[in-house]
């Protein structure tokens, strides 16, 4: 038997201790009997007090239960760690009872018992992801007048790069910001290439839900601002910059581990994704050529679809968890312009007529590469457990 040490404990008088205590019937050895009213549970403990007097009565051994036979109770103790032998005049008093535990049912066996309710909730890890884009854009324009009515591009190259992070002590909520950028072909009016850029720049502040089964769901709150700029000096092709801010829901099947950890290499697939956008405020602003001022008429919507996958090498230091994914988008942009335009500063220039509406369509696809990280920073925020 393991006796638990013999300790201390206070009581207000002899009076208390003695309110529900077992009086003791007969002392042996390693054993003692008391009565007891009560039905004991297996792995019951004791304290065999002795009332030394009114202030201080003593602890003189610990025990536990060894039988019941109907009220009769054999309570074992061990001689060695007893600090003094029980005498008739002992008292025992039970400690807290232990738990109760229902019988394996008939024709079941234990190793099937259902501990589900005892098992620990899975949690959330936090992570550190760093992404680099790589790919190719269609843009499609609508014009009802001159303005931007050349600006339909087959095919240009865009790159760049998001960080993502997920936080290990608060690990459904996330942010991400994310620059792209690429050289434009364009070719103007007498069929002469003039340079272009665009430039693109995102945050999203993320929420995401506890993963069931394989399905997860996330909200976010997007701000994205993008640029076209262009040497073209007339109205065929505008600069002009969109700043939108977005309300997004995703969609993803999410397989296996993001934080994969194995002794050899492995690959495998991460997640499918759908990501919806709709924007909720859209401003746009032309150059030196200027088809009026954005009114409340604007709109945008986004449709991603993603796949992401996972490798992890364990031989390669620190960057042991690579991301590879491929993305497709098609974007919506509708614009509406009122108030007084603004047409090529020459003699007989084109005058873009007011209040009109234009629309654009865009769509692209990214290959990227990336590396995962477990978030580190986060969790030194983490409360211990």
């Amino acid at each position: 038997m393991t006796a638990l040490p013999c300790r201390a404990v206070a009581f207000n008088n002899l009076g208390e201790l003695t309110t529900k205590p077992l009086p003791i019937l007969a002392v042996g050895d390693d054993f003692i009997r008391v009565r007891s009213l009560d039905t004991l549970g297996p792995g019951q403990n004791f304290l065999i007090v002795r009332p030394v007097d009114d202030d201080d009565p003593e602890v003189v051994a610990n025990g536990r239960l060894k039988s019941q036979i109907k009220n009769e109770v054999i309570i074992e103790f061990d001689p060695a760690l007893a600090k003094k032998r029980p005498i008739n005049n002992d008292f025992v008093i039970l400690l807290g009872k232990p738990k109760v535990f229902n019988p394996i049912p008939k024709g079941k066996k234990s190793d099937d018992t259902d501990f589900s309710l005892l098992q620990v909730k899975n949690k959330e890890t936090g992570y550190l992801q760093f992404k680099y884009f790589q790919g190719n854009t269609k843009l499609d324009s609508s014009s009802p007048n001159q303005a931007n009515s050349l600006k339909n591009i087959s095919k240009f190259p865009r790159a760049g790069f998001e960080l993502e992070w997920f936080m290990e002590f608060l690990p459904n909520y996330g942010f991400s910001i994310g620059e792209f950028s690429g050289e434009i072909p364009i070719v103007n009016y007498f069929h002469t290439p003039v340079p272009g850029t665009f430039t693109q720049s995102k945050i999203k502040l993320m929420y995401r839900t506890e993963k069931s089964s394989t399905l997860r769901g996330q909200l976010f709150m997007q701000s994205q601002s993008e640029k076209f700029a262009t040497a073209n000096s007339d109205e065929y092709i505008l600069s002009t910059q969109v700043d939108v801010s977005a309300l997004g829901a995703s969609l993803v099947y999410e397989r296996g581990e993001l934080l994969p950890i194995t002794k050899t290499w492995s690959f495998g697939l991460t997640a499918l994704r759908l990501n919806l956008i709709y924007g909720l405020s859209v401003v746009a602003q032309d150059g030196s050529v200027s088809r009026g001022q954005s009114s409340g008429g604007n709109g945008f919507q986004e449709i991603q679809l993603g796949l992401d996958t996972t490798g992890y090498f364990p031989k390669i230091p620190y960057l042991k968890r690579w991301t590879f994914g491929l993305d497709f988008y098609q974007r919506t942009l509708d614009l509406k312009f009122t108030g007084k335009t603004k047409g090529e500063q020459v003699t007989g220039a084109y005058v873009i007529p007011s209040d009109q509406k234009y629309s654009e369509i865009e769509s692209g696809v990214y290959l990227y590469v990336g590396f995962r990280f477990k978030d580190v920073i986060g969790s030194a925020f983490k409360p211990r457990e």
